[in-house]
């Protein structure tokens, strides 16, 4: 019998409760008031609860409720409201997490190819610096 698949939500609530380091879903449904088999039921696709219970589950994961329906690999997605926000919290990063973030872009031009026209020359600028 075929797994079914789940929804990106489901995925998204489960791996952001894990970067917070909330091993046990059990552990951070009471941390955050939400009964487990609720909490449960969300994380693991079968339902998308309420409202009031996916925007308790979103504060707490730090982020919107529209941020868990975000799919992780679609690169126009990202949390900056525009190109200038963008640039402005690269600029203030240290230099060594820069030179990642160019490095990675560099080493992967697919990152930045479809990258918005406002943030696009700035950012191949950048990169032409390597």
């Amino acid at each position: 019998m075929k797994k079914k698949k789940k929804p990106i939500w489901a995925k998204n609530i489960f791996e952001r409760r894990q970067r917070l380091g909330f091993d046990s879903a059990e552990a951070f449904a009471e941390e955050i008031g939400v009964p487990y088999p609720t909490y449960r039921d969300i994380e693991g696709g079968v339902s998308e609860g309420r409202f009031d219970t996916r925007e308790q589950i979103a504060k707490a994961l730090k982020c919107t409720i529209a941020d868990l329906y975000k799919n992780p690999t679609d690169i126009n997605n990202g949390d900056f409201a525009s190109a200038a926000e963008f640039l402005s919290t690269f600029a203030n990063l240290p230099l060594p997490y820069q030179k990642v973030i160019l490095a990675l872009a560099y080493k992967n031009p697919m990152l930045v190819r479809d990258i918005d026209p406002e943030l696009g020359k700035p950012f191949q600028a950048l990169l032409s610096a390597l």
